[in-house]
């Protein structure tokens, strides 16, 4: 839920950086509300499609486990990249 609020706070302090809400989706996935987190996905991808490895250089995990952590919530969002 903390995780939530802060992408909420993200997108509403940027709403023109696109990977706001693909954090946004990612986080609303993890908590179960998958349709939320596509809603929030489709507002990320119509300024940006990222792929993979996009992804992984914009987004530097330092635990490979939690990127992919990240990557799996993205997909439960509907991400297919």
């Amino acid at each position: 839920a903390a995780a939530v609020k802060y992408a909420y706070q993200a997108t509403a302090k940027r709403p023109d950086r696109f990977y706001n809400y693909y954090l946004l989706a990612a986080t609303q996935a993890a908590s179960g509300d998958v349709e939320a987190a596509r809603k929030s996905l489709a507002q990320g991808q119509r300024d940006h499609l990222y792929n993979l490895q996009e992804l992984r250089i914009g987004h530097p995990f330092m635990d490979e486990s939690l990127f992919n952590r990240f990557v799996e919530n993205l997909r439960k969002a509907g991400w297919t990249a």
